[in-house]
């Protein structure tokens, strides 16, 4: 359990690359990776979209999901933990954007245990484009 949330905590900080000099404007980009580069890809499940397949569903069902449209258009996404020992957390997603919900230890969060592998998950903000935002 330890050695999964120190690789995920270790990955999240590796995924900040240097984009390269962009031709047109003469300017470069800090950029993340792409999301389908990373060692995680595999463990991921859409969870912005209009609907959560079967799999996404099962991923996250050690959590409620919330989503509200805000003034800008964006839409916020909250999961909120149904184990009390582990943290809500909220996303803001932005038009063009995706948010990925990664589960490193599949079937943990089923009920009726609900998550029993605290700091195991967490979630990725990915631009049209297929980078890591956040």
């Amino acid at each position: 359990m330890i050695v999964v949330s120190l690789f995920l905590i270790y990955s999240f900080d590796q995924v900040k690359a240097q984009k390269p000099m962009d031709s047109s404007t003469g300017s470069s980009q800090v950029q993340s990776t792409k999301l389908t580069d990373e060692p995680y890809f595999n463990k991921v499940h859409l969870i912005s979209g209009d609907t959560l397949d079967a799999a996404a569903q099962n991923a996250i069902s050690g959590f409620s999901l919330s989503k509200s449209t805000l003034a800008d258009g964006s839409v916020n996404i909250t999961l909120a933990a149904l184990n009390p020992e582990y943290t809500d957390r909220s996303y803001v997603v932005q038009s063009g954007q995706s948010l990925y919900f990664i589960e490193m230890s599949g079937g943990d969060d089923s009920p009726p245990n609900g998550e029993r592998y605290i700091n195991d998950d967490s979630a990725v903000v990915v631009d049209s484009n297929g980078y890591v935002v956040s």
